[in-house]
């Protein structure tokens, strides 16, 4: 699986589309041998991503089914967060902002029960861009506000009046 993880990222930054598919499919077909794994639910997510913006939209609504159907069977909000995060990148990069937030949020809040801010800072960023870009400035400033109660963290804060964005490291 690995392997056909790093084939596949290395195709993608040259971009070799064909190579990219090969390795997603080559990747669900081993994944799929080994019952609900991290694995298929990522392969099956980032497939989707990619069939989407072919467009064979259809094809990547079923493999976004099928990676959300796999991670509740896993049982692990982690897990669950991250496939909604990828599957939030498709739906933003086609356009469908209320699912692709609607995505960042829930795994926004996978994060906070599991206490992982490395994950829920990522998608604050994306969820706090994407308010900006539909001109949702108060849902932009909450989304980028530190919620999260672990240690050290770095937080991107947006400064509504100027558009300017603040840094802030440390703890509450």
């Amino acid at each position: 699986m690995a392997a056909y993880g790093r084939v596949g990222t290395n195709a993608y930054q040259r971009e070799r589309m064909v190579q990219v598919l090969y390795c997603l499919i080559a990747a669900i077909n081993l994944a799929e041998r080994l019952g609900s794994t991290l694995e298929l639910a990522v392969a099956c997510t980032d497939l989707g991503n990619s069939l989407g913006l072919a467009p064979v939209r259809p094809l990547a609504r079923a493999y976004h089914c099928l990676a959300t159907r796999t991670t509740a069977h896993l049982e692990d909000p982690l897990m669950t967060a991250r496939v909604r995060a990828r599957a939030a990148i498709y739906e933003l990069g086609i356009g469908n902002w209320s699912a692709g937030c609607k995505d960042l949020e829930a795994s926004m809040a996978f994060c906070d029960r599991v206490g992982d801010s490395n994950v829920w800072e990522e998608d604050a960023a994306i969820r706090s861009h994407a308010a900006q870009l539909t001109g949702e400035f108060e849902s932009r400033h909450r989304a980028s506000a530190p919620r999260f109660d672990g240690g050290q963290r770095q937080v991107v804060l947006w400064d509504m009046r100027s558009g300017d964005v603040m840094l802030r490291c440390g703890a509450r």
